[in-house]
Protein backbone atom coordinates (compact mmCIF):
# COMPACT_ATOMS: atom_id res chain seq x y z
CA UNK A 1 0.00 0.00 0.00
CA UNK A 2 1.44 3.17 -0.96
CA UNK A 3 1.84 6.43 1.43
CA UNK A 4 -1.23 8.07 -0.35
CA UNK A 5 -3.60 5.17 0.29
CA UNK A 6 -2.68 3.79 3.52
CA UNK A 7 -3.42 8.25 4.27
CA UNK A 8 -6.92 7.86 2.44
CA UNK A 9 -7.36 4.84 4.54
CA UNK A 10 -6.66 6.12 7.85
CA UNK A 11 -8.69 9.23 7.12
CA UNK A 12 -11.52 7.01 5.90
CA UNK A 13 -11.23 4.45 8.95
CA UNK A 14 -11.37 8.26 11.21
CA UNK A 15 -13.78 9.35 9.47
CA UNK A 16 -15.57 6.10 10.17
CA UNK A 17 -15.18 5.88 13.54
CA UNK A 18 -16.33 9.86 14.27
CA UNK A 19 -18.80 9.78 17.06
CA UNK A 20 -20.93 12.61 18.86
CA UNK A 21 -20.06 12.20 22.64
CA UNK A 22 -23.24 11.20 24.75
CA UNK A 23 -24.22 14.51 27.16
CA UNK A 24 -27.10 15.73 28.98
CA UNK A 25 -30.17 17.29 27.37
CA UNK A 26 -30.10 20.83 27.78
CA UNK A 27 -32.81 23.10 29.44
CA UNK A 28 -36.39 22.75 27.63
CA UNK A 29 -35.05 20.54 24.88
CA UNK A 30 -37.43 17.58 25.84
CA UNK A 31 -40.37 20.08 26.66
CA UNK A 32 -41.60 19.96 23.17
CA UNK A 33 -42.50 16.11 23.68
CA UNK A 34 -42.81 16.23 27.43
CA UNK A 35 -45.64 18.85 27.38
CA UNK A 36 -47.73 15.95 25.32
CA UNK A 37 -47.58 13.77 28.22
CA UNK A 38 -47.86 16.94 30.77
CA UNK A 39 -51.39 17.73 29.39
CA UNK A 40 -53.07 14.13 29.88
CA UNK A 41 -51.58 14.84 33.19
CA UNK A 42 -53.49 17.64 34.00
CA UNK A 43 -56.39 15.87 32.32
CA UNK A 44 -55.82 12.96 35.08
CA UNK A 45 -55.88 15.12 38.09
CA UNK A 46 -58.80 17.12 37.08
CA UNK A 47 -61.42 17.00 39.68
CA UNK A 48 -64.06 14.19 39.17
CA UNK A 49 -67.49 15.69 39.16
CA UNK A 50 -69.47 15.54 42.19
CA UNK A 51 -72.45 13.02 43.04
CA UNK A 52 -75.22 14.78 43.74
CA UNK A 53 -76.81 14.05 47.13
CA UNK A 54 -80.17 11.75 47.30
CA UNK A 55 -82.99 13.28 48.41
CA UNK A 56 -83.70 11.15 52.08
CA UNK A 57 -86.38 9.10 51.96
CA UNK A 58 -86.02 6.96 55.11
CA UNK A 59 -88.82 8.79 56.70
CA UNK A 60 -91.07 7.16 53.83
CA UNK A 61 -89.38 3.92 54.14
CA UNK A 62 -90.14 4.05 58.04
CA UNK A 63 -93.68 4.88 57.16
CA UNK A 64 -94.02 1.72 54.84
CA UNK A 65 -92.57 -0.66 57.67
CA UNK A 66 -94.98 0.76 59.85
CA UNK A 67 -97.76 -0.58 57.95
CA UNK A 68 -95.76 -3.94 57.54
CA UNK A 69 -94.88 -4.84 60.83
CA UNK A 70 -98.67 -3.64 62.14
CA UNK A 71 -100.05 -6.19 59.63
CA UNK A 72 -97.34 -9.26 60.34
CA UNK A 73 -95.53 -8.61 63.21
CA UNK A 74 -96.93 -6.75 66.19
CA UNK A 75 -94.42 -8.49 68.46
CA UNK A 76 -91.18 -6.38 66.54
CA UNK A 77 -93.08 -3.70 66.43
CA UNK A 78 -94.00 -3.41 70.10
CA UNK A 79 -90.17 -3.23 70.67
CA UNK A 80 -89.50 -0.95 68.35
CA UNK A 81 -92.16 1.41 69.70
CA UNK A 82 -90.59 1.40 72.95
CA UNK A 83 -88.95 4.54 73.20
CA UNK A 84 -86.42 3.43 76.18
CA UNK A 85 -85.42 -0.02 74.64
CA UNK A 86 -86.09 0.26 71.12
CA UNK A 87 -82.57 0.55 70.30
CA UNK A 88 -81.28 -2.21 71.79
CA UNK A 89 -83.81 -4.37 71.07
CA UNK A 90 -82.78 -3.80 67.35
CA UNK A 91 -79.35 -4.35 68.09
CA UNK A 92 -80.26 -7.63 70.54
CA UNK A 93 -79.61 -10.76 68.91
CA UNK A 94 -82.67 -13.02 68.43
CA UNK A 95 -84.92 -10.32 69.75
CA UNK A 96 -88.11 -10.24 67.34
CA UNK A 97 -87.48 -6.50 66.40
CA UNK A 98 -83.55 -7.56 65.48
CA UNK A 99 -85.36 -10.69 63.75
CA UNK A 100 -86.94 -8.44 61.48
CA UNK A 101 -84.76 -5.66 61.28
CA UNK A 102 -81.43 -7.25 60.57
CA UNK A 103 -81.58 -8.67 57.37
CA UNK A 104 -80.84 -4.85 55.14
CA UNK A 105 -83.63 -3.02 57.62
CA UNK A 106 -81.31 -1.93 60.27
CA UNK A 107 -81.15 1.71 59.65
CA UNK A 108 -84.94 1.99 58.41
CA UNK A 109 -85.83 0.39 61.56
CA UNK A 110 -84.36 3.02 63.71
CA UNK A 111 -85.54 5.41 61.60
CA UNK A 112 -89.37 4.11 62.75
CA UNK A 113 -87.71 4.37 65.98
CA UNK A 114 -87.67 7.74 66.25
CA UNK A 115 -90.69 8.37 64.06
CA UNK A 116 -92.71 6.19 66.06
CA UNK A 117 -90.86 8.18 69.18
CA UNK A 118 -92.07 11.35 67.99
CA UNK A 119 -95.57 13.75 69.45
CA UNK A 120 -97.37 12.23 66.25
CA UNK A 121 -95.72 8.55 66.53
CA UNK A 122 -98.79 6.94 68.59
CA UNK A 123 -101.74 8.78 66.87
CA UNK A 124 -100.25 7.41 63.68
CA UNK A 125 -100.04 3.79 65.10
CA UNK A 126 -103.19 4.04 65.82
CA UNK A 127 -104.68 5.01 62.91
CA UNK A 128 -102.76 2.66 60.80
CA UNK A 129 -103.95 0.19 63.13
CA UNK A 130 -107.79 1.29 62.25
CA UNK A 131 -107.41 1.14 58.50
CA UNK A 132 -105.53 -2.09 58.08
CA UNK A 133 -108.71 -3.37 60.03
CA UNK A 134 -110.95 -2.68 57.14
CA UNK A 135 -110.19 -4.78 54.32
CA UNK A 136 -110.26 -2.66 51.16
CA UNK A 137 -107.91 0.24 52.32
CA UNK A 138 -106.12 -2.10 54.37
CA UNK A 139 -105.05 -4.73 51.74
CA UNK A 140 -104.14 -1.17 49.59
CA UNK A 141 -101.69 -0.32 52.44
CA UNK A 142 -99.77 -3.05 52.46
CA UNK A 143 -99.59 -3.84 48.83
CA UNK A 144 -98.53 -0.19 48.66
CA UNK A 145 -95.87 -0.37 51.62
CA UNK A 146 -94.65 -3.53 49.64
CA UNK A 147 -94.24 -1.40 47.08
CA UNK A 148 -92.07 1.67 48.71
CA UNK A 149 -90.10 -0.88 50.48
CA UNK A 150 -88.66 -2.41 47.12
CA UNK A 151 -88.46 0.27 45.39
CA UNK A 152 -86.32 2.01 48.46
CA UNK A 153 -84.43 -1.00 48.33
CA UNK A 154 -83.62 -0.53 45.05
CA UNK A 155 -82.28 2.98 45.51
CA UNK A 156 -80.07 1.54 47.20
CA UNK A 157 -78.72 -0.65 45.13
CA UNK A 158 -78.01 2.43 43.00
CA UNK A 159 -74.56 3.77 44.04
CA UNK A 160 -73.07 6.13 41.43
CA UNK A 161 -70.39 7.10 44.86
CA UNK A 162 -68.85 3.39 44.36
CA UNK A 163 -68.83 4.19 40.72
CA UNK A 164 -67.06 7.19 41.04
CA UNK A 165 -64.77 5.99 43.44
CA UNK A 166 -63.77 3.52 41.17
CA UNK A 167 -62.94 5.84 38.70
CA UNK A 168 -60.43 7.62 40.78
CA UNK A 169 -59.49 4.37 41.74
CA UNK A 170 -58.05 4.04 38.10
CA UNK A 171 -57.28 7.49 37.77
CA UNK A 172 -54.57 7.05 40.78
CA UNK A 173 -53.22 4.29 39.08
CA UNK A 174 -52.64 5.80 36.06
CA UNK A 175 -50.43 8.42 37.24
CA UNK A 176 -49.09 6.44 40.43
CA UNK A 177 -49.13 2.91 39.24
CA UNK A 178 -51.39 1.79 42.11
CA UNK A 179 -55.02 2.59 43.33
CA UNK A 180 -54.70 5.16 45.91
CA UNK A 181 -51.71 7.17 47.79
CA UNK A 182 -48.68 9.29 46.03
CA UNK A 183 -45.85 6.61 44.52
CA UNK A 184 -43.04 5.98 46.58
CA UNK A 185 -39.05 6.28 45.94
CA UNK A 186 -39.10 2.33 46.31
CA UNK A 187 -42.28 1.84 43.92
CA UNK A 188 -40.86 4.25 41.36
CA UNK A 189 -37.74 2.01 41.19
CA UNK A 190 -36.68 -0.75 39.24
CA UNK A 191 -33.27 -2.43 39.26
CA UNK A 192 -31.77 -2.43 36.09
CA UNK A 193 -30.64 0.39 33.73
CA UNK A 194 -32.57 3.10 32.32
CA UNK A 195 -32.41 2.31 28.49
CA UNK A 196 -33.70 -1.53 29.24
CA UNK A 197 -36.58 -0.04 31.46
CA UNK A 198 -37.61 2.96 29.25
CA UNK A 199 -36.87 1.79 26.05
CA UNK A 200 -34.50 1.09 22.92
CA UNK A 201 -36.45 2.38 19.70
CA UNK A 202 -35.29 0.44 16.56
CA UNK A 203 -32.40 -1.14 17.78
CA UNK A 204 -33.55 -4.40 15.89
CA UNK A 205 -35.87 -5.31 19.11
CA UNK A 206 -39.66 -4.53 18.36
CA UNK A 207 -39.53 -5.16 22.63
CA UNK A 208 -41.04 -1.78 24.40
CA UNK A 209 -39.13 -0.76 27.45
CA UNK A 210 -39.68 -2.92 30.55
CA UNK A 211 -41.56 -0.07 32.88
CA UNK A 212 -42.98 1.58 29.66
CA UNK A 213 -46.52 2.46 29.97
CA UNK A 214 -46.61 1.44 33.72
CA UNK A 215 -47.64 4.63 35.06
CA UNK A 216 -47.46 8.57 33.85
CA UNK A 217 -44.94 8.91 36.68
CA UNK A 218 -42.79 5.92 35.42
CA UNK A 219 -42.96 7.50 31.77
CA UNK A 220 -42.43 11.43 33.02
CA UNK A 221 -39.21 9.96 34.56
CA UNK A 222 -37.68 8.25 31.66
CA UNK A 223 -37.97 11.47 30.03
CA UNK A 224 -36.95 13.81 32.43
CA UNK A 225 -35.10 12.69 35.61
CA UNK A 226 -31.73 13.63 36.20
CA UNK A 227 -28.68 11.81 37.09
CA UNK A 228 -24.99 12.78 36.99
CA UNK A 229 -25.29 12.06 33.39
CA UNK A 230 -28.64 12.66 32.22
CA UNK A 231 -30.95 15.50 31.54
CA UNK A 232 -30.81 19.18 33.02
CA UNK A 233 -32.54 20.16 35.94
CA UNK A 234 -35.13 22.21 33.27
CA UNK A 235 -34.81 19.63 30.05
CA UNK A 236 -38.68 18.89 30.67
CA UNK A 237 -39.80 22.71 30.90
CA UNK A 238 -39.67 22.95 34.87
CA UNK A 239 -37.29 22.40 37.67
CA UNK A 240 -37.08 18.86 38.37
CA UNK A 241 -34.93 19.19 40.99
CA UNK A 242 -37.14 21.56 43.50
CA UNK A 243 -38.08 21.22 47.14
CA UNK A 244 -35.38 18.73 47.61
CA UNK A 245 -35.14 16.58 44.44
CA UNK A 246 -32.04 16.07 44.28
CA UNK A 247 -29.89 13.89 41.19
CA UNK A 248 -30.68 10.44 41.29
CA UNK A 249 -29.17 6.90 40.61
CA UNK A 250 -31.10 4.64 38.18
CA UNK A 251 -32.01 1.60 39.94
CA UNK A 252 -31.65 2.68 43.39
CA UNK A 253 -34.42 4.10 45.58
CA UNK A 254 -33.73 7.52 46.55
CA UNK A 255 -35.68 11.15 45.30
CA UNK A 256 -37.64 9.91 42.31
CA UNK A 257 -40.82 10.26 43.96
CA UNK A 258 -40.08 14.37 44.55
CA UNK A 259 -38.79 14.61 41.17
CA UNK A 260 -42.07 13.29 39.62
CA UNK A 261 -43.72 15.19 42.41
CA UNK A 262 -42.05 18.58 41.06
CA UNK A 263 -43.34 17.45 37.68
CA UNK A 264 -46.98 16.18 38.65
CA UNK A 265 -47.33 20.23 40.06
CA UNK A 266 -46.39 21.31 36.94
CA UNK A 267 -48.21 19.94 34.83
CA UNK A 268 -51.61 19.12 36.88
CA UNK A 269 -54.86 21.08 36.86
CA UNK A 270 -55.02 23.94 39.03
CA UNK A 271 -58.61 25.44 38.03
CA UNK A 272 -60.98 23.99 41.02
CA UNK A 273 -64.03 24.96 39.12
CA UNK A 274 -63.44 22.18 35.52
CA UNK A 275 -65.03 19.19 36.32
CA UNK A 276 -63.63 15.74 34.52
CA UNK A 277 -65.27 14.29 32.05
CA UNK A 278 -65.85 10.84 30.37
CA UNK A 279 -65.24 12.39 26.79
CA UNK A 280 -62.20 14.28 28.17
CA UNK A 281 -60.55 11.37 29.19
CA UNK A 282 -61.07 9.47 25.59
CA UNK A 283 -59.96 12.01 23.63
CA UNK A 284 -56.54 12.49 25.49
CA UNK A 285 -56.32 8.91 25.19
CA UNK A 286 -56.98 8.16 21.57
CA UNK A 287 -54.86 11.28 20.60
CA UNK A 288 -51.78 10.21 22.16
CA UNK A 289 -52.00 6.38 20.71
CA UNK A 290 -52.58 7.84 17.00
CA UNK A 291 -49.47 10.49 17.77
CA UNK A 292 -47.03 7.93 18.71
CA UNK A 293 -48.37 5.14 15.87
CA UNK A 294 -47.24 8.12 13.33
CA UNK A 295 -44.12 8.70 15.44
CA UNK A 296 -45.28 12.24 15.91
CA UNK A 297 -43.98 12.50 19.31
CA UNK A 298 -40.27 12.46 19.05
CA UNK A 299 -37.54 14.38 17.35
CA UNK A 300 -36.95 11.58 14.56
CA UNK A 301 -40.38 10.46 14.23
CA UNK A 302 -39.91 6.91 15.25
CA UNK A 303 -43.19 5.68 15.65
CA UNK A 304 -44.48 3.68 19.10
CA UNK A 305 -42.41 6.63 20.82
CA UNK A 306 -42.01 10.03 22.72
CA UNK A 307 -39.25 12.15 23.50
CA UNK A 308 -35.97 13.30 22.51
CA UNK A 309 -34.50 10.98 20.07
CA UNK A 310 -31.29 10.80 17.92
CA UNK A 311 -30.28 8.90 14.74
CA UNK A 312 -31.66 5.28 14.88
CA UNK A 313 -31.14 3.15 16.72
CA UNK A 314 -31.57 5.28 19.98
CA UNK A 315 -31.32 4.34 23.54
CA UNK A 316 -33.41 6.08 25.87
CA UNK A 317 -30.77 6.50 28.37
CA UNK A 318 -31.91 10.30 29.39
CA UNK A 319 -29.25 11.88 27.33
CA UNK A 320 -28.39 12.59 24.15
CA UNK A 321 -25.57 12.50 20.97
CA UNK A 322 -24.87 9.82 18.81
CA UNK A 323 -27.64 7.06 19.38
CA UNK A 324 -29.16 8.43 22.87
CA UNK A 325 -32.23 9.92 23.57
CA UNK A 326 -34.79 10.60 26.95
CA UNK A 327 -37.46 8.84 25.78
CA UNK A 328 -39.90 6.10 26.20
CA UNK A 329 -40.20 3.18 23.37
CA UNK A 330 -43.72 1.37 23.77
CA UNK A 331 -42.89 -1.01 20.98
CA UNK A 332 -43.54 -1.21 17.43
CA UNK A 333 -46.38 0.22 16.59
CA UNK A 334 -48.58 -2.89 15.26
CA UNK A 335 -52.21 -3.84 15.70
CA UNK A 336 -53.30 -3.68 19.34
CA UNK A 337 -49.63 -4.36 20.86
CA UNK A 338 -49.17 -0.78 21.59
CA UNK A 339 -52.45 -0.28 22.90
CA UNK A 340 -51.63 -3.34 25.38
CA UNK A 341 -48.92 -2.20 26.58
CA UNK A 342 -49.82 1.45 28.08
CA UNK A 343 -51.49 0.68 30.63
CA UNK A 344 -52.15 3.95 32.45
CA UNK A 345 -53.86 4.47 28.76
CA UNK A 346 -56.25 1.60 29.67
CA UNK A 347 -56.69 2.68 33.14
CA UNK A 348 -57.44 6.32 31.35
CA UNK A 349 -60.53 4.91 29.35
CA UNK A 350 -61.50 2.63 32.48
CA UNK A 351 -61.70 5.64 34.51
CA UNK A 352 -64.23 7.13 31.74
CA UNK A 353 -66.33 4.25 32.08
CA UNK A 354 -66.62 4.34 35.80
CA UNK A 355 -67.66 8.06 35.31
CA UNK A 356 -70.41 7.32 32.52
CA UNK A 357 -72.13 4.44 34.87
CA UNK A 358 -71.82 6.77 38.18
CA UNK A 359 -73.90 9.78 36.29
CA UNK A 360 -76.05 6.92 34.66
CA UNK A 361 -76.30 5.32 37.80
CA UNK A 362 -77.40 8.72 39.70
CA UNK A 363 -80.27 9.76 37.05
CA UNK A 364 -81.86 6.03 37.85
CA UNK A 365 -81.65 6.56 41.47
CA UNK A 366 -83.21 9.94 40.98
CA UNK A 367 -85.97 8.03 38.66
CA UNK A 368 -86.86 5.67 41.09
CA UNK A 369 -86.48 7.85 44.25
CA UNK A 370 -89.50 10.11 42.37
CA UNK A 371 -91.27 7.06 42.20
CA UNK A 372 -91.04 6.13 45.84
CA UNK A 373 -92.71 9.99 46.28
CA UNK A 374 -95.38 9.27 43.91
CA UNK A 375 -96.69 6.20 46.04
CA UNK A 376 -95.84 8.03 49.46
CA UNK A 377 -98.51 10.39 48.60
CA UNK A 378 -101.01 7.68 48.00
CA UNK A 379 -100.17 6.38 51.09
CA UNK A 380 -100.23 9.14 53.28
CA UNK A 381 -103.60 9.56 51.67
CA UNK A 382 -104.99 6.42 52.61
CA UNK A 383 -103.81 6.71 56.06
CA UNK A 384 -104.31 10.13 56.50
CA UNK A 385 -107.20 11.26 54.42
CA UNK A 386 -109.76 9.34 55.99
CA UNK A 387 -109.26 10.66 59.49
CA UNK A 388 -109.58 14.31 57.94
CA UNK A 389 -112.59 13.42 56.05
CA UNK A 390 -113.76 12.32 59.41
CA UNK A 391 -112.52 15.26 61.85
CA UNK A 392 -114.14 17.94 58.73
CA UNK A 393 -116.92 15.47 59.21
CA UNK A 394 -117.51 16.29 62.85
CA UNK A 395 -116.80 19.98 62.67
CA UNK A 396 -119.17 20.32 60.08
CA UNK A 397 -121.90 18.14 62.24
CA UNK A 398 -121.06 20.46 65.30
CA UNK A 399 -121.89 23.59 63.23
CA UNK A 400 -124.57 23.15 62.14
CA UNK A 401 -126.05 21.83 65.35
CA UNK A 402 -125.37 25.44 66.55
CA UNK A 403 -127.19 26.55 63.15
CA UNK A 404 -130.07 24.61 63.96
CA UNK A 405 -130.24 25.74 67.47
CA UNK A 406 -130.11 29.85 66.19
CA UNK A 407 -132.92 29.11 63.96
CA UNK A 408 -134.79 27.19 66.70
CA UNK A 409 -134.54 30.01 68.95
CA UNK A 410 -135.51 32.92 66.53
CA UNK A 411 -138.72 31.10 65.48
CA UNK A 412 -139.57 30.18 69.02
CA UNK A 413 -139.30 33.99 70.07
CA UNK A 414 -141.60 34.49 67.15
CA UNK A 415 -144.22 32.75 68.52
CA UNK A 416 -143.77 33.14 71.82
CA UNK A 417 -143.88 37.01 70.64
CA UNK A 418 -147.76 36.26 69.98
CA UNK A 419 -148.67 34.83 73.31
CA UNK A 420 -147.20 38.27 75.14
CA UNK A 421 -151.31 39.30 76.43
CA UNK A 422 -152.17 34.86 77.52
CA UNK A 423 -150.36 33.29 80.05
CA UNK A 424 -151.84 29.97 79.58
CA UNK A 425 -151.38 30.38 75.66
CA UNK A 426 -147.44 30.95 76.58
CA UNK A 427 -146.99 27.99 78.66
CA UNK A 428 -149.06 25.60 76.59
CA UNK A 429 -146.69 26.66 73.77
CA UNK A 430 -143.24 25.08 76.48
CA UNK A 431 -142.79 29.25 77.02
CA UNK A 432 -141.95 31.06 79.80
CA UNK A 433 -144.32 33.84 81.55
CA UNK A 434 -142.46 36.70 82.99
CA UNK A 435 -145.71 38.93 82.98
CA UNK A 436 -146.75 40.80 85.92
CA UNK A 437 -150.82 39.62 85.21
CA UNK A 438 -152.53 36.85 82.97
CA UNK A 439 -153.32 39.42 80.67
CA UNK A 440 -149.75 41.69 80.93
CA UNK A 441 -146.86 39.93 78.94
CA UNK A 442 -143.81 39.42 78.21
CA UNK A 443 -143.59 35.54 77.22
CA UNK A 444 -140.13 34.60 76.56
CA UNK A 445 -138.38 31.52 75.27
CA UNK A 446 -137.56 28.90 77.66
CA UNK A 447 -133.68 28.10 76.30
CA UNK A 448 -133.71 24.70 78.48
CA UNK A 449 -136.47 23.20 76.35
CA UNK A 450 -135.09 24.21 73.48
CA UNK A 451 -131.73 22.59 73.73
CA UNK A 452 -133.02 19.44 75.36
CA UNK A 453 -135.09 19.18 72.38
CA UNK A 454 -132.33 19.94 70.08
CA UNK A 455 -129.67 16.94 71.48
CA UNK A 456 -132.27 14.34 71.44
CA UNK A 457 -132.43 12.49 67.78
CA UNK A 458 -135.04 11.58 66.14
CA UNK A 459 -136.65 8.40 67.88
CA UNK A 460 -134.25 8.28 70.20
CA UNK A 461 -133.43 8.75 73.91
CA UNK A 462 -134.84 10.89 76.12
CA UNK A 463 -135.65 13.67 73.89
CA UNK A 464 -137.17 11.18 71.58
CA UNK A 465 -139.56 9.89 74.90
CA UNK A 466 -140.40 13.77 75.79
CA UNK A 467 -141.68 14.80 72.62
CA UNK A 468 -143.27 11.83 71.92
CA UNK A 469 -145.32 12.39 75.56
CA UNK A 470 -145.77 15.87 74.65
CA UNK A 471 -147.21 15.30 71.68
Amino acid sequence: MTPAQLTLFFLLAGGGLQSTEATALGDNENTPYFNTLCSIIKVATTPLPEVEATEDVAEIAALAQLVNLTAVNPEALKQIADKAKAKDKIKEEGTPANTYCKEGKTTVCEKLAELLASSNGANLKAIINQRLSQATPGQHLLELSAAISAKVAEAQRQDPSAQMNLARQALNSALEGKDSGDATAAELTTAGNREDQCGKPQSGSEAAGTTAGASLAKDSLCMCATTSTANSQTACGTDIQANGAAQLTWGTASTQHKQWENLKNHCKQTTGQTKLSPNRLRTAAETYLAALTIGALTTKAIPGTIGYTENSPTVCNGEKGSTNGACVFYGKAQGRALENKILWRQKLLSAAGHIEAAIKTKQTQLHIISQIQTLNVTLTALIIAPQAAHNRAAAGAGASTESTKEKTMEEKKKEYEQHKDNKTACTDANCKWQGKADADGPCVVDESKVKTQKNAAPGTGDGATGAAAET
